[in-house]
C-alpha cells in the first residue's frame, strides 16, 4: 500500500518491495493548519460472501477511471532559484519555499472532506456503471480512518540550499508539488502520529546541533538525504505480557518482543560515496563500511571516521528521552540515476541502538471465539515495506477474514511481512506466503515463533509456508495455483529446511511446542489452493500473474484483490471478469477504504469468484 506522498510520508510499494523511491510529485508541509475533526465513520458489519456477480460490463467500466498528471520538470536543491521565486529584494539571496497553504498540500487538501476526492467519486461512478440494469444500485460500503494521527510512517527529505551571498542552509521538510524543493516545519503535522511529530523536532534540533549539511540533488555532495520514521501505533493485547519471559529467551534477543506505543524506529539515510562514474570524488563522503556485529562497534566506527555523525547520533542518544526505539544508519550511495530512499546493498544498514525489528499489532478483533481474538506480533525492520496507517488497514484484514472460505487453503502474493497471511492462520489449514524481499521472510518468521508461544492452538495441524520468490516466480514455478511441500511431518512452517536455522522449523502438538531434531522425519504434502490474496503495487498485477489467474483450476474458487491503484485494478478486473473468457471470474464484492484522510487516494478491496 503506499499513500498520496510516498516521497515524504509512506515506504512506496514498487516492483521490488523492499525499494523506496522518491518521485517528483510530492507535497508540501502545512504547518500551523489545524483542521476540524471529521467524525469516524463506523466500521461496516461482518462482510458476508455474495454468490452473485455484479452485473454489468467490467471491461467496459474500466475505462472511467481516473488518470495521473504528468509530472512537472523537477527543481534541484542547490540550485539558485530566479528572482521571481526569491523572499525580499532581489539579490538579497536567501531561496524562498513554496507558500503553505491548505491548498498547496495535497495530504490535507480534502481534510474537510474526506470522501469527497475525485478518485473515490470516479471509483463510485464506476461501481454504479457496473451495477447499471439492476433494480437498485446499493452503494458500496466506504470506510474513513481517523483523520488525525493516522501516520506512523514518514520519511522526510533533508536538502541543503545555496544562498547568494554563498551561506547554505539545511532544510528538512516536505518536498513542494512537482519539484524537489522542501518546505521546512513538518513537527506539527496533523496527520502525524504524536511521536513522530517529536521524533521530527528532535531530529531537527540535533541537524542544527551538528552542524549536518543536507543532501543536494544536483551535485550529489551533502551529508543527510532523508530522516525516516515507524511508531507502534497499537498496544499489545492483553495476557500478551505473560509470555514475555519464554519469548525473550527463545527469541533472538535484537527482535524485541514488547514496544511501547509512540515508540519511534528512526533511520538517518547518510550520503556514503559510490560507485557511480559520473558522481564526483571531491566530496567527503564515506564508503559502505563493512558490517560491523554490535552497537559500540558502530559508534566507534563513526567517532574514527565519520564524526559528524557521530554527532548527530549522540546528541540523539543523550536526550534523556524514551522515545527512540532504535537507530539505524543507512548509506546510500546512488546518485544522479535514481530517487530511491534506500541503496540495495544488504551492507548499507548499520544499527546503533536498540532492537532491530519494530513489534507492532493490529487491533484486537470483536469476535468472541478464541481463534478469533488472537492478534499476531508483526516485526518490522526498516527495509520492509509498512503500511502508513497500519491501524486503519485493519478493517480490510477484517474483511477478508469474515468473506474466507473456510476452510481455507491461501496462497499470498506480494505477501510483505505477513501482515494478512498471519491473521488469516485460524481459518486457513494451508497458507503460504510469499515476497521477493528477503528481510520479510526473517519477520514473518520470527511471527510464527511467537504465535507458537503466545497461541499454539492457532498453529496446530497447519502448514505455514513461505517463500522468498517474487509473485512472478511464484506462479511460474511448482509454487504456484496449485503445489506441493516437503515437510518435517508437524512442523507449522516448512520453508526451505535446508537453509532455515532451528528456531525456524516449530513442532507443534497438543502438549506444546518444540524445536525439532536434525532427524526430524519428512513427508509430502500435496494440495491445491482454494484462495489467492493479491496486494500489489499500484501499477497492478505482473502479467503472469494475471495470466495465471485466468488459467488457474477449477479448484481456485476466490480472490482477494487489494488495490492501492484504482486505476491499474479496474484494468485487471477487466480482464479478470472478461466476456470472452470460457471460466471468468465474477466480482461479487468492493469496498473501499479511505485509510489517507485528506488525499486523493483510496485502497479498493475486491473479492472475485467463480
Amino acid at each position: 500500500m503506499l499513500s498520496a506522498s510516498p516521497a515524504v510520508h509512506s515506504s512506496t510499494r514498487t516492483t521490488s518491495p523492499h525499494s523506496s523511491t522518491a518521485p517528483p510529485h510530492t507535497p508540501t508541509s502545512t504547518t500551523g493548519f489545524h483542521c476540524p475533526v471529521v467524525s469516524q465513520s463506523p466500521v461496516t458489519s461482518a462482510l458476508k460472501p455474495a454468490h452473485t456477480s455484479v452485473r454489468g460490463c467490467v471491461e467496459n467500466a474500466s475505462k472511467s477511471t481516473v488518470s495521473t498528471p504528468p509530472h512537472a520538470p523537477h527543481l534541484r536543491s542547490g540550485e539558485h532559484l530566479p528572482h521571481s521565486a526569491h523572499s525580499g529584494s532581489p539579490g538579497t539571496g536567501c531561496a524562498k519555499t513554496p507558500a503553505r497553504t491548505p491548498s498547496a498540500d495535497p495530504s490535507l487538501r480534502y481534510i474537510h472532506n474526506p470522501t469527497a476526492t475525485p478518485t473515490l467519486r470516479s471509483a463510485l461512478n464506476w461501481y454504479r456503471k457496473l451495477e447499471r440494469g439492476s433494480d437498485s444500485c446499493p452503494k458500496p460500503p466506504v470506510h474513513l480512518s481517523s483523520t488525525t494521527q493516522w501516520r506512523c510512517h514518514v520519511k522526510i527529505p533533508v536538502r541543503r540550499y545555496v544562498h547568494f551571498d554563498g551561506s547554505e542552509s539545511t532544510v528538512m521538510g516536505l518536498f513542494a508539488p512537482n519539484s524537489h524543493t522542501v518546505v521546512p516545519g513538518i513537527e506539527s503535522c496533523p496527520t502525524h502520529h504524536a511521536a513522530i511529530n517529536q521524533a521530527l523536532a528532535l531530529v531537527a534540533s540535533a541537524i542544527s546541533k551538528a552542524n549536518i549539511l543536507g543532501y543536494c540533488d544536483s551535485d550529489g555532495s551533502g551529508n543527510l538525504r532523508y530522516v525516516c520514521c515507524t511508531c507502534a501505533a497499537a498496544p499489545a493485547p492483553s495476557g500478551f505480557a505473560a509470555s514475555l519471559p519464554t519469548l525473550q529467551r527463545d527469541l533472538n534477543p535484537v527482535f524485541d518482543t514488547q514496544v511501547p506505543v509512540g515508540a519511534v524506529q528512526l533511520v538517518l539515510v547518510w550520503n556514503a560515496a559510490g560507485s557511480d562514474a559520473e558522481k564526483p570524488s571531491t566530496f567527503n563522503t564515506p564508503s559502505i563500511p563493512a558490517p560491523l556485529p554490535t552497537h559500540s562497534a558502530g559508534l566507534k566506527y563513526l567517532r574514527k571516521s565519520i564524526p559528524q555523525l557521530h554527532n548527530l547520533t549522540q546528541i540523539l542518544l543523550e536526550s534523556n528521552t524514551p522515545l527512540w526505539h532504535s537507530i539505524y544508519i543507512h548509506y546510500n550511495n546512488a546518485w544522479s540515476h535514481t530517487n530511491s530512499i534506500y541503496s540495495h546493498d544488504p551492507n548499507a544498514w548499520q544499527l546503533l541502538h536498540g532492537p532491530a525489528a519494530l513489534a507492532e499489532f493490529l487491533p484486537t478483533s470483536s469476535h468472541t471465539t478464541s481463534l478469533t481474538r488472537i492478534a499476531p506480533t508483526l516485526y518490522f525492520t526498516p527495509n520492509v515495506f509498512h503500511q502508513s496507517n497500519l491501524t486503519g488497514f485493519t478493517a480490510i484484514v477484517r474483511a477478508v477474514q469474515n468473506a474466507l472460505p473456510k476452510p481455507a487453503r491461501i496462497l499470498e502474493l506480494y505477501g510483505g511481512v505477513g501482515t494478512i497471511a498471519l491473521h488469516l492462520l485460524p481459518y486457513s489449514k494451508v497458507l503460504v506466503c510469499s515476497d521477493s524481499n528477503p528481510y520479510a521472510a526473517q519477520c514473518f518468521f520470527t511471527s510464527l515463533a511467537t504465535l507458537a508461544h503466545t497461541h499454539p492452538q492457532a498453529l496446530l495441524n497447519r502448514i505455514v509456508h513461505y517463500c522468498t520468490h517474487d509473485a512472478v516466480h511464484m506462479v511460474q514455478s511448482r509454487q504456484a495455483l496449485h503445489t506441493q511441500i516437503i515437510s518435517p511431518a508437524d512442523t507449522i512452517h516448512p520453508t526451505h529446511l535446508s537453509h532455515l536455522p532451528t528456531l525456524h522449523r516449530i513442532v507443534c502438538n497438543p502438549h506444546g511446542c518444540s524445536h525439532p531434531t536434525k532427524k526430524t522425519k519428512k513427508n509430502t504434502k500435496k494440495f491445491h489452493f482454494n484462495t489467492c490474496i493479491v496486494d500489489p503495487p499500484r501499477k497492478g498485477l505482473d502479467l503472469p500473474v494475471l495470466r495465471a489467474l485466468v488459467g488457474a483450476p477449477d479448484t481456485l474458487t476466490h480472490v482477494f484483490y487489494i488495490s492501492c491503484g484504482f486505476t491499474s485494478l479496474t484494468k485487471d478486473l477487466a480482464v479478470l471478469c472478461s466476456h470472452t473468457l470460457s471460466n471468468p471470474w465474477r466480482l461479487t464484492h468492493v469496498e473501499f477504504h479511505v485509510l489517507f484522510p485528506g488525499t486523493d487516494h483510496i485502497e479498493t478491496l475486491a473479492i472475485l469468484q467463480r
